[in-house]
């Protein structure tokens, strides 16, 4: 890559959000833990459960703003309903689901550019789902129909859905404020989701 290439890269919005955001990521990482939260169908339900705890309250915040249609939000705010799919799947009754606990305090999205930041911690949490699908394949025997519908995402889809929303975040970057704001959002909702998230299952050693 050349130093040009290199300044360029620097000043987009995507590379400043990473470099914010980096330790907080690499810590989520440590805390969600999947080789111990799926190690059995109980403890992933478990782990089921609380994401669908944090998303569900996320995603009425995020419906109730106002859109710029290059975002294409109604695909990319179906997360607690894929949730509350494999939480079907996995034994529990629509109204065992409707009285899970859900996160009580959520990051600020007052705005659009702070909400950015939390879709931008949602969104990239796709990346990983189809290498997270295939263990939990051979562990667990969950598919992309029964049990993994959130870690599939949108299947195939998942990288064109990252690119179309990373083009469009970067409208953002030339405003220095907004910038300030997605950064600020990125950093509250990846701050949130590690402290909303349960203990670690007993046995495991992290």
């Amino acid at each position: 890559m050349s130093i040009g290439a290199l300044d360029h890269r620097k000043q987009t919005l995507r590379f400043r959000l990473r470099a914010a955001t980096d330790v907080l990521h690499r810590e989520t990482e440590r805390l969600f833990a999947l080789e111990h939260r799926a190690a059995a169908r109980e403890t992933y339900r478990d782990l089921i459960a609380a994401l669908y705890g944090f998303h569900e309250p996320l995603e009425r915040a995020l419906i109730a703003l106002q859109w710029n249609a290059s975002f294409d939000i109604a695909p990319r705010l179906r997360k607690a309903e894929w949730l509350a799919a494999d939480l079907s799947a996995l034994g529990l009754s629509p109204q065992a689901i409707a009285e899970l606990p859900v996160c009580p305090h959520l990051p600020d999205l007052s705005s659009i550019p702070l909400a950015l930041g939390a879709l931008y911690v949602v969104e990239g949490a796709t990346l990983g789902g189809q290498l997270i699908m295939r263990a939990l394949q051979e562990r667990l025997y969950v598919t992309p129909e029964i049990g993994g519908r959130f870690f599939a995402s949108y299947g195939m889809r998942i990288g064109l859905m990252w690119r179309r929303f990373v083009d469009a975040l970067e409208d953002c970057g030339s405003d220095s404020s907004a910038a300030a704001e997605v950064e600020a959002g990125a950093v509250a909702t990846f701050r949130t989701f590690g402290a909303w998230l349960p203990a670690l299952p007993v046995a495991a050693h992290v």
